[in-house]
């Protein structure tokens, strides 16, 4: 690793290990001392001894900087001082250390998990940003760390960050614990996730629009108003509390066609069996209304709608019941989807 400017904190670790490495770090702080006036024998060795591995350690400093680097340190006859040059040139003095530490510290407090960010990235960069602080003098501990990661985390998280304070004790958790328990965490749901998509199958979904096999209506290139001007959308009543969902052609046909919001019903239903897609008919059933009479229910499947946004929605399980004289829309089904109806 040659040293750019770019990456000091990087490079100066991996020199200071192969320092101790090569037993030459006491040198490369500290320095040796000269001879003296009259040395003894034994102080000729030592002193040789020393200048060897200090031209050694010096040899390691300038054959890993690049050539701006080198040019500051050429005229250094000893490991030590070619060492304080670059440390002092990316460190700087104690002042510039604390202005530096006050900035880190102000994206450490700031620092938060970003929407589809990964665990790795993550703590990959935050540790980064904690080992600049340690450079400049701040003591951090994993503890710091780790209660740090798990108020920062996306909302996601939360209930395996509640799972985790609560069955381990976080003061004695170290950061690669509480990473790998993450990582692991955010796999399982990956490979849910992409379980899911793996399993589904478009060839049994059939188009609303022309009628054929292996594409939603939305992703139709035959847009059905070419045949009949027909479409789904979404209507507000004039009662604030009602929201009638319509389904209106160019012919006025309008007999059996709003669908009402009810609060008592479990599931959609609907007679219309031309506005289902992903269609079921193995999914029998009966229906028992208010009345106590009861309805067939020949199968189920999934009608679009269309918000007043423009935007089309897919409502799912929609029970086919030729018999019905309306459309129900289930308020319970419709808010555990996630809807909000006002």
């Amino acid at each position: 690793l040659v040293l750019d400017g770019k990456n000091w904190d990087r490079w100066s670790a991996l020199m200071k290990s192969l320092f101790g490495a090569q037993e030459v770090s006491d040198l490369v702080q500290n320095s040796y001392e000269d001879l003296g006036a009259n040395p003894t024998e034994a102080q000729r060795l030592v002193f040789k001894e020393a200048k060897k591995k200090d031209c050694k350690a010096l040899f390691y400093i300038q054959q890993n900087v690049d050539s701006y680097h080198f040019e500051k340190i050429a005229k250094a006859t000893r490991s030590k001082e070619a060492w304080d040059i670059l440390e002092k040139y990316h460190d700087g003095g104690e002042k510039v250390k604390q202005v530096k530490l006050q900035s880190f510290r102000r994206k450490y407090e700031m620092m938060q998990m970003e929407e589809g960010q990964k665990i790795g990235d993550y703590f990959s960069k935050l540790t980064s940003l904690v080992n600049q602080m340690q450079t400049c003098g701040e003591v951090i501990t994993d503890q710091m760390v780790v209660e740090k990661v798990l108020r920062s985390l996306t909302s996601k998280f939360d209930f395996i960050v509640v799972a985790i304070q609560e069955a381990k004790d976080v003061k004695a958790m170290k950061i690669e614990e509480l990473q790998s328990s993450l990582e692991a965490h955010e796999l399982m749901v990956i490979d849910r996730g992409h379980n899911k998509k793996k399993e589904f199958d478009k060839s049994k979904v059939q188009c609303y629009n022309c009628e054929k096999s292996g594409h939603f209506a939305d992703e139709c290139w035959f847009k059905k108003d070419q045949q009949n001007n027909e479409e789904a959308n979404v209507a507000q009543g004039k009662d604030p509390h009602t929201v009638l969902m319509m389904a209106t052609t160019c012919e006025d046909k309008v007999q059996n066609e709003e669908w009402y919001l009810d609060s008592g019903c479990s599931n959609h239903m609907t007679a219309h069996r031309e506005w289902l897609t992903s269609f079921d008919n193995s999914k029998k059933t009966s229906i028992k209304l208010a009345d106590n009479r009861k309805l067939a229910a020949e199968g189920i499947g999934n009608i679009v709608i269309r918000g007043n946004d423009g935007k089309r929605v897919i409502i799912e399980k929609v029970l086919y019941v030729p018999e019905m004289n309306c459309n129900l829309m289930s308020i319970g089904q419709l808010v555990e989807k996630g809807f909000s109806v006002t």
